[in-house]
This record gives structure tokens, C-alpha cells and sequence, in this order.
């Protein structure tokens, strides 16, 4: 059995006078008079094990058990048991020293590699960590923008206050909030952060709401299911635009939200992305149109 990587620390020694541990003998019991406890581990220096000190009696026998499945109790000399401490303290400090100072093994790939292959068999996957850029970044739909381009659906003054409120977008939700509070943002909240008059902003919002990029949710059961207030009335960013989360797990009332209300759509724009969900899934995705139309259908024939 190897040395234990980390050695535990001895816990402070203290005497008991004069209480006594009770070993069974047969159908006897044998008082044992405890001078302290370790509950240590230590290395046995006549075999090498590992093995767990746990008291010393009056008499300076040292009380230690076998971690293994082996109940006894064995006994040696405090003298003899001192000994070994020292020793296994020794030679894990050298073993510490030495791991500092010697080069790591390299990565055996080849094994990495079947380990990959045999984690996706299974439903899983081994990534390489990279030393990835920490600045937030929103995740536009590229085409699903120029689609909106070649219908001329959003004038410049709308793509320019979408692309401003862009750090108010709580992740996850689409929702726009104060990025400090996390609270939701009213027109008049927006305005102040954008040092906006409120009638151009709202002017803007209600257009965009109109166009389905933003919605409203003002039903009460809607409320609840975002965990907000029955007084507040989430103003959230459509993501089949822009969406501030895993593309591939879209929040699941909103994804609903969206297929019930798309406005988009309604005006026979045909987006190349759009958002759908399935029974088994606890949120949404983005899809290709194709495999969009034929999940749709697929749903819709239940």
C-alpha cells in the first residue's frame, strides 16, 4: 500500500488519568488506563503499511489498527511507535520536496484521446481548457440581422438603441435591468441610463415592441413564471435577435413566449434562425429553418 499523499496532522496529545477503554476478551473485559490519544496516521516501518495510531496506555504501549478490513487492535512500544512517526514525517516532507522539484510527467494524449472517444460513446465529451478573454460579449444572430436588413425592417435609429442597451441584457434571460441592481428597467430607467428624454425612448421601445424585437410581458401568470412581480413588466430582448446565454439552452418562457407572439414571423419574414423547443428539453434552442418547419409540424400533429 502506498504512503497516503497528504500526511495528517497529529492532533495535540493530552492525558486522561485514570480513564479506562474497555477491550473485550471472550466474555471478560479488560480495563485499559489511556495516558493520551494520537489518532494519527504513521508508516510501519517492519512492513511499510499505513496504519492509524489511536492510544497510548499507562503501561507506554502504543494501541494502532490496520486501515484495512482487519478489526484488531495491535500494540508496540511508545518508544518504537515514536520512531516510526518520525521516520513517516521525514520521509513525506522528502517526498513533498522532491515532488516540487521534479518536472511533471507529460500528458500521455494517446490515452487522452481513447478516454474521449470512450467518455462520447457514453454522452460525454473532454474539452482543452483555452485561456479564454473574460470581456462580456453579447451573442448577435448574425444573418438572422441581415435578413431583417433586406426587409429594411429596422430603421438605423432602432439598430443603434439595440445595440446601446446591449450591457442591460441579464444573462440567461434576455431581460433588460440595471446592470448594478439586477432590477428590472422601466422606459424611464432606460432613458436615464442612455441620458435619453423618455418620449424618444419610448417612442423607440414602443416601435420595437410592435416589431416583436422587444417584448412586454404584462400577463400575470407570465410574471410569476419569470419570478418577477405581479407589478413589473419585464421588458426582454427577442432572442431569435441577440441572445446573452447558451444559445443552445434559451429560457424556456421565454423560448414559449416568443413561439406564442411572433410578430416577425406574423409579417412572412422568414428568418434563416429560429427559436424552438421540444418536450424532452428544459429550454430552447436555436435551429436551422429546415429543422425548425419540421419540429414545428412534428409538434403540432401530437
Amino acid at each position: 500500500m502506498s504512503f497516503m499523499k497528504e500526511f495528517p496532522k497529529q492532533k495535540e496529545l493530552f492525558c486522561q488519568e485514570l480513564v479506562t477503554h474497555n477491550v473485550e476478551d471472550g466474555e471478560e473485559m479488560t480495563k485499559i488506563y489511556l495516558k493520551r490519544k494520537y489518532e494519527c496516521f504513521f508508516q510501519h516501518k517492519e512492513d511499510g503499511e499505513v496504519v492509524f495510531a489511536l492510544y497510548e496506555d499507562i503501561d507506554g504501549n502504543v494501541h494502532y489498527k490496520q486501515i484495512d478490513y482487519d478489526t484488531e487492535k495491535y500494540s508496540m512500544k511508545s518508544q518504537l511507535f515514536l520512531m516510526n512517526l518520525s521516520n513517516s514525517i521525514m520521509r513525506f516532507s522528502f517526498k513533498c520536496e522532491l515532488r516540487d522539484i521534479m518536472p511533471k510527467e507529460p500528458v500521455n494524449l494517446a490515452e487522452v484521446n481513447e478516454q474521449e472517444k470512450n467518455a462520447n460513446e457514453m454522452g460525454y465529451g473532454l474539452y482543452k481548457i483555452k485561456d479564454t478573454n473574460k470581456a462580456p460579449f453579447g451573442q448577435q444572430n448574425i444573418e438572422n440581422i441581415d435578413a431583417l436588413n433586406q426587409h429594411n425592417y429596422l430603421s438605423f435609429t432602432e439598430l443603434g438603441f439595440l445595440s446601446a442597451i446591449s450591457p442591460l441584457i441579464e444573462m440567461g434571460s434576455n431581460a433588460i435591468i440595471d446592470p448594478g441592481t439586477g432590477k428590472l428597467l422601466s422606459i424611464t430607467g432606460i432613458a436615464k441610463y442612455l441620458k435619453k428624454s423618455r418620449a424618444s425612448i419610448s417612442n423607440t421601445m414602443n416601435k420595437l415592441i410592435t416589431k416583436g424585437i422587444i417584448f412586454e410581458i404584462t400577463d400575470a401568470n407570465d410574471l410569476l413564471k419569470f419570478n418577477r412581480s405581479v407589478s413589473e413588466r419585464p421588458l426582454l430582448l427577442n432572442p431569435e435577435f441577440s441572445y446573452r446565454g447558451d444559445r443552445n439552452d434559451i429560457d424556456l418562457t421565454l423560448t414559449k413566449f416568443l413561439v406564442s407572439s411572433d410578430k416577425i414571423e406574423e409579417q412572412k419574414i422568414y428568418l434563416p434562425w429560429k427559436v424552438w423547443f421540444s418536450q424532452n428539453h428544459n429550454g430552447g434552442r436555436l435551429y436551422r429553418r429546415q429543422t425548425y418547419l419540421k419540429l414545428r409540424k412534428e409538434t403540432k400533429g401530437e
